[in-house]
Parts: C-alpha cells; sequence; structure tokens
C-alpha cells in the first residue's frame, strides 16, 4: 500500500484499484468507490454539473487533475499538474490545493494510469505568505523608509505632500497585514464580525477616495453610481462588518484597477431595490474563458510571479460565509466585467426605528420610513402606549 492518496484508473478514468489511504480520507470502503473518477471520489464540486460526471463540466477544461490523466494516457508517459478541487463539505466548501501525479502503464494488454494526489495546500499557503512579506510588505517598507530620509530635507512647502503619502504607505501597510492575517482567520472558522448599521454613501464615497489613491489607480478614474437609491444616506444603509464590507469592496476595486489600461474608469455601484442590496464593481473588457472558469479559486492569479491568488477567493470566503452575501460576477465584451456583492433585503427598517435583527439575514437595507404621527391621543391607553414604543426606540438607538 503506498502512503499516499494513490488509485488505478482506465482509459476512462474510472478507478479499478484504490489506495487504503484514500479509503480512509474519502471515508468509504473499495466496493463504493470502483468505477469512479477522481472529482466523484473526493466529492468535487464540479463533479456532477456535466452530462457524463467528472472531467465533463466545464470547469474541468482546467481541472490539473485531467490534464495529468489525460496527458499520462495519451502521450504514455508520466504527466505531472497541479490544481485545485473545491469540496462541497456540511460545514462549508474546502478547497484543496493538489499536485496529481500520473504514470502509464499496460497490464494485461489494457491501458491504465497510476495516480497519486499530493495535498500542496500548505505549502501554496506559505508561498502566499511569502509573497507578501517578502514583496508586497518589503516594497512599502522600503518606500516608508525612503520618504523618512528624505523629510528632513524637503522645503516646507513640500512636506505636507510626502506625510500625505508617508500616511497613505502606512495604512496601505496596515492593511495587507490585517487582510492576510483575517483570511487566515476566516479559513480556520476564528474569524469574528462585528455588525452594526451602516450607511452606504458614506462608507463608498470614502473607498473611492482611499483606492483612488492607491498604486493601482495611476492614471485611472474611479466613479460611484447610486442605482435607485434615497438621496438621503440615512435611508440607505446595511446591517453588516463595516471592516469586512470595506475588505470585499476593497479587493473588487483593486482587481478593476489592475485589470484596465491607463485613462479607464471603473465604477463602484450601489443599487438599492425593495428586494435586493447589490455592491457592484466594473471594468471595461472582458475574461477570457479559462479564467471566467477559475475566477474564485484560490491560489489562481492571472498575474503570475506577482500575483497571490487569494484577492477572489477572499471576496467569496468572506462576502458569503461572513457577510451572509452573493458573491458572483458577469464578463462579456458587450458590458464588461462586473464583481458583485448582494443580499436580499428580508427586513425593510427605517431610520427612526431601531432595527429588526433576522438570525438568517446579516445585511438588511434600510429604506425612507413613513413620517411617523406624533400628535397626542386623547386615549389614556394608547398615550401609555405610545411613551413605551418611544422608549424602546430610545434604547434601540443608544444600543447603535
Amino acid at each position: 500500500a503506498l502512503p499516499q492518496m494513490a488509485m488505478i484508473v482506465n482509459e476512462q478514468r474510472q478507478a479499478v484499484a484504490v489506495g487504503r489511504v484514500l479509503r480512509e480520507i474519502v471515508g468509504r470502503d473499495l466496493s463504493w468507490l470502483l468505477g469512479l473518477r477522481p472529482g466523484e471520489m473526493v466529492g468535487c464540486l464540479h463533479s456532477h454539473e456535466g452530462e457524463d460526471g467528472c472531467g465533463t463540466a466545464p470547469a474541468c477544461q482546467v481541472c490539473g487533475a485531467v490534464e495529468a490523466i489525460e496527458a499520462a494516457l495519451i502521450m504514455q508517459q508520466p504527466a505531472v499538474r497541479e490544481g485545485r478541487l473545491r469540496r462541497a463539505l456540511p460545514g462549508g466548501d474546502q478547497w484543496l490545493d493538489v499536485r496529481v501525479t500520473a504514470h502509464p502503464f499496460t497490464w494485461n494488454g489494457m491501458l491504465l494510469a497510476l495516480v497519486i494526489l499530493e495535498d500542496i495546500s500548505q505549502l501554496k499557503r506559505l508561498e502566499v505568505l511569502g509573497r507578501v512579506f517578502f514583496h508586497d510588505v518589503l516594497n512599502t517598507v522600503g518606500c516608508v523608509a525612503g520618504y523618512v530620509r528624505c523629510l528632513g530635507e524637503l522645503s516646507e512647502a513640500e512636506r505636507p505632500a510626502a506625510l500625505a503619502t508617508l500616511a497613505q504607505l502606512t495604512a496601505d501597510l496596515t492593511e495587507e497585514i490585517e487582510a492576510h492575517r483575517d483570511l487566515l482567520a476566516a479559513e480556520s472558522g476564528r474569524l469574528t464580525i462585528d455588525l452594526h448599521r451602516i450607511e452606504l454613501r458614506p462608507l463608498l464615497r470614502d473607498l473611492r477616495a482611499q483606492y483612488s489613491r492607491h498604486g493601482a489607480a495611476v492614471q485611472r478614474n474611479i466613479a460611484l453610481v447610486m442605482s435607485n437609491c434615497p438621496a438621503d444616506p440615512l435611508d440607505c444603509a446595511v446591517r453588516t462588518d463595516a471592516r469586512l464590507l470595506r475588505r470585499v469592496l476593497g479587493n473588487m476595486l483593486k482587481n478593476a484597477l489592475e485589470a484596465v489600461p491607463p485613462g479607464a474608469t471603473v465604477t463602484l455601484e450601489c443599487e438599492c431595490t425593495a428586494e435586493r442590496v447589490r455592491l457592484c464593481v466594473g471594468n471595461p473588457g472582458a475574461m477570457p474563458p479559462k479564467v471566467r472558469q477559475q475566477v474564485f479559486e484560490r491560489s489562481f492569479s492571472t498575474k503570475a510571479e506577482r500575483g497571490r491568488g487569494i484577492g477572489t477567493y477572499s471576496m467569496k470566503l468572506l462576502g458569503e460565509r461572513y457577510l451572509g452575501g452573493k458573491v458572483s460576477f458577469t464578463s462579456n465584451e458587450a458590458e464588461g466585467t462586473k464583481l458583485v456583492l448582494s443580499r436580499t433585503a428580508q427586513a425593510l427598517i427605517g431610520r427612526r426605528r431601531a432595527p429588526r435583527v433576522f438570525a438568517d439575514c446579516s445585511m438588511e437595507l434600510a429604506r425612507g420610513a413613513a413620517a411617523r404621527d406624533d400628535r397626542a391621543s386623547n386615549d389614556p391607553a394608547r398615550n401609555e402606549a405610545a411613551q413605551d414604543e418611544r422608549a424602546a426606540m430610545a434604547v434601540g438607538r443608544k444600543q447603535e
């Protein structure tokens, strides 16, 4: 028995033998596993999307396991590929980075392949950590040190601009470290959230101002669009964790800014309706088909060595598991690319009423409430009830 996750597959990529380690990880006996393909065996989320199972869904076109096995069987020589598996588990989706090695051989006239799956998730996480701290952080620290050295040589007129840049650099550095810390906590289930009523218009204006000064925004513009939202900012709010919401939208903005050429405009949009809150970041241009299939996968990046492959992945993780929303995207040549964080408004609240919290809803749309008629009633019982209601409202406002 091999001390690794191993199986032997035929030319249809169906298992004809399964190693003990893999059987124990999957938690099934051999009779149940025989005849299954690798994705079906380990519970890949895409394994049932295609008409013929594992290997036939659109996402399978960029699957490292499929590529390694097919290359080995067709070329009849060993093949090694890296891939990402998304498993649907009761506690939430699990992402695995794997290295797949396929060794073809012939037995009794049948062409078979020995397939070995190696979990390299921790290795990929260490690589990301290395890129963050040995590239992004060190570069920023170097810039900060350069500005500090120059401060004494600047004139009084030049110093305010340098100090402003220095402040932005230190803020970016703090954000980079905190973002990675929160991602590690989120993946392990240790991230805590702090829910408050947040007005969207001021938050989005702050984000636009912040990322307009980002390095990726040089010679690029950010346009803020409020669609179908009340003019009064008090009437357009969500109940959410402001820090994580800024993190998700900030990653969307950085991705969009990095994807467009100089002179282009990225849109930051809020759409409020009676049914849904949609926060969108859009940019001109469409993603290639292979990129669209891997947008939210951990460790996938379009930026080769510069990329870390956690930006869109963290949007999905934080936006859905912790903010209770739905993170999606659209991308085509006619309308460009748009990343969306949306949440069904299950509780409509007015700015003069304490928000009602629903257990299954972490984002709530605050709509304008009708003006309350505070005229005194001649009915003593109604007067007493009104006084109790106003007292409850005052307590709710203090808690906010």
